[in-house]
């Protein structure tokens, strides 16, 4: 089972427009990207978890279990679990998840608001996935900027050396030779 933990911190929760979705940062968990939506309707808070993944062309599916927790800086916790197979496999498309209302707003300032700021997370459970194709490192050059080490293969080697080595220029291999033992 896979299993993974998005939290994000809602601050200045007495500002929020009650006509504005408000997203957490995306994060990027077994191959796809997630992220938390709330929202203010009317005297309601309202929180979902959002799957986005990029397998618009082809069926997938994702079968979940996840709790979704309102936290306090008191210590106080609402916390309200769910099942939900997030895809495309059926004839709609879901996406996102959770609860509308998910707590009274009066509840939420009196119980969980402390300093206009209050937690938001989801605790998920991942059973089965299905047409999720795991995203793989780039190593290609492009990547060289960002990567620590650059991998330098028998090949790269291989068209450099000539098939003879008394042919090649004695500078040239002395300077090869001493790069291939600097590596070790």
């Amino acid at each position: 089972m896979k299993e993974f933990v998005l939290t994000h911190v809602v601050k200045n929760v007495s500002s929020l427009d009650e006509k504005k979705d408000y997203f957490s940062e995306v994060e990027e968990h077994f191959g796809v990207d997630w992220k938390l939506e709330f929202r203010r309707r009317s005297n309601t808070f309202e929180f979902y978890l959002c799957c986005q993944t990029a397998c618009d062309t082809g069926k997938w599916s994702i079968s979940t279990n996840f709790e979704l927790k309102l936290l306090s800086a008191t210590g106080k916790t609402l916390v309200k679990p769910t099942t939900v197979a997030f895809g495309n496999l059926s004839e709609k498309k879901v996406d996102s998840w959770g609860f509308g209302p998910f707590v009274e707003w009066n509840i939420l300032e009196k119980e969980y608001i402390v300093d206009d700021a209050v937690t938001i997370e989801a605790n998920v459970k991942i059973e089965k996935m299905i047409g999720i194709e795991k995203k793989l490192r780039d190593f290609t050059e492009s990547a060289e900027e960002i990567s620590d080490v650059v991998l330098i293969t028998v090949e790269d080697i291989r068209s450099v050396v000539a098939g003879d080595l008394t042919e090649m220029n004695p500078l040239v291999l002395a300077a090869l030779l001493q790069k291939s033992l600097s590596l070790h």
